[in-house]
């Protein structure tokens, strides 16, 4: 039996730690609960390799995203720490106005036209295919 080890998050960018050549820590705000039992967590983060890149160039404090990472458990001087190793970030936060929107990063890259259902052709099907 196969386990895995992944959580998503959705919140909004806090601190910025560090930002290095190889990684960039950052805490992720998440709220839990409604009306007067709402409560905030604070959420450590690292991002590597291109997910890296996409966040020091389209991120900031105070940004709304999504994130998809593993769950890192860790102990020093008898402290438990755990930390979110982010393998992919969506932004809902447009770069230029800071409104929320949903924006995916290989949509925001491409040059290429959406698709439109008005670009699509009919197809007829016989009725020996439709199963009802």
């Amino acid at each position: 039996m196969s386990v895995n080890n992944q959580v998503t998050l959705i919140g909004h960018i806090g601190q910025i730690f560090k930002q290095e050549d190889s990684f960039s820590k950052f805490s992720l705000a998440t709220n839990d609960g409604w009306g007067d039992r709402k409560r905030t967590n604070w959420h450590n983060c690292i991002v590597f390799g291109h997910s890296k890149k996409f966040f020091d160039n389209y991120c900031q404090k105070g940004h709304k995203i999504a994130i998809t990472g593993e769950i890192e458990y860790s102990d020093y001087d008898d402290k438990k720490y755990t930390t979110i190793k982010v393998n992919d970030i969506l932004s809902l936060t447009n770069k230029n106005s800071n409104e929320t929107v949903i924006q995916e990063e290989s949509q925001a890259n491409s040059n290429e036209p959406r698709p439109s259902y008005k670009d699509t052709k009919l197809i007829e099907v016989e009725d020996e295919y439709i199963p009802f």
